[in-house]
């Protein structure tokens, strides 16, 4: 039951890597538009309690290819 919590919890961190690293392009996107709207600014990772260490772990794990995860 331990190693299958600990499967379900690497699936899930590597979704939240992937989720962060669409949520960083989108990041640089809004960095390049040149819009005067100051009332949206973009997440940061302290409002949904990541840290940033978190948030580099998990998008290094999302980099692995699936196939090389299940040998893990």
């Amino acid at each position: 039951m331990q190693n299958d919590l600990a499967e379900i919890r690497l699936y899930a961190e590597r979704r939240a890597g992937e989720i962060l690293k669409e949520t960083e392009l989108a990041k640089n996107q809004y960095d390049k538009c040149q819009s005067n709207d100051t009332t949206s600014t973009p997440v940061k990772l302290k409002d949904i309690g990541i840290t940033r260490d978190q948030s580099s772990n998990w998008q290094r794990i999302a980099d692995i290819p699936e196939e090389n995860l299940i040998q893990l």
